[in-house]
């Protein structure tokens, strides 16, 4: 929908009405697993109870802490949120959604920091170094330059025996947009 987002922002809710309710039974259980653990620690050193009753609470007391962490990571997995800033280029889901693990939610487009990949012939790819300085053209912009970096460069050749090379492009001036079509020049000394 084009709205800006901030990295971290929440931009969707799963219904949270049983993981909050089991958070809210973690916390109570571990407060009083707590109280009982300092009950039983006394006993303990007056003499009252024995070493297995005080190491049963322990654990007991060591595995509602674990609930609790678990349950407060499920809570906050109920907030679905940006991984990083950017443009909302599309919303895939509405209020009342039902999504499943792995749906798309959002398309979410940095466009101050792009890659461009290109096919290198099998002949030209050993010229080709990480962090490698290439000039972009643009036709769409009256080839217009930018410049980019070598990111990463592809071990296994395509079946018309090219390679794929990564090329980070800063975008300060946010005029390169997705999807452009550009021609790469290497610059080989």
């Amino acid at each position: 929908d084009g709205t800006y987002i901030k990295s971290n922002q929440v931009l969707a809710r799963l219904d949270d009405q049983t993981i909050k309710a089991a958070l809210d039974l973690a916390k109570a259980n571990l407060e009083k697993i707590g109280k009982d653990k300092k009950r039983i620690e006394n006993l303990f050193k007056a003499g009252g109870i024995s070493q297995q009753d005080l190491d049963n609470i322990q654990l007991a007391y060591v595995k509602a802490k674990t609930d609790l962490i678990s349950a407060e990571k499920a809570y906050n997995d109920t907030f679905i949120r940006a991984p990083f800033s950017g443009i909302n280029d599309k919303r895939y889901i509405e209020k009342g959604s039902y999504v499943r693990g792995g749906d798309p939610l959002f398309d979410i487009v940095d466009i101050g920091r792009m890659k461009m990949v290109v096919m290198v012939s099998e002949n030209r790819i050993q010229q080709v170094e990480l962090g490698m300085s290439v000039t972009i053209t643009l036709q769409a912009m009256s080839g217009n330059e930018f410049e980019g970096t070598v990111s990463r460069i592809g071990v296994r050749s395509s079946e018309a025996l090219t390679f794929p090379v990564e090329i980070k492009i800063t975008n300060a001036s946010k005029n390169l947009k997705t999807g452009m079509f550009g021609t790469a020049h290497f610059n080989i000394q």
